[in-house]
């Protein structure tokens, strides 16, 4: 197991009732929305965002 990136993606599989742990690095300083891609749930608003400080 290594602790170096195999491969780099924007998009996150979570299953219900899944938690993970991500590491980000960003260039810029702001905010980032985040937001699910199962439809019913997207259509219903579904999204968050976080700051880059």
């Amino acid at each position: 197991m290594s602790m170096t990136p195999a491969e780099k993606a924007d998009v996150i599989t979570m299953g219900i009732a899944e938690r993970h742990i991500l590491e980000f690095k960003f260039r810029y300083t702001g905010k980032y929305m985040f937001h699910p891609h199962q439809d019913m749930v997207a259509e219903n608003g579904c999204m968050g965002q976080f700051e880059v400080m």
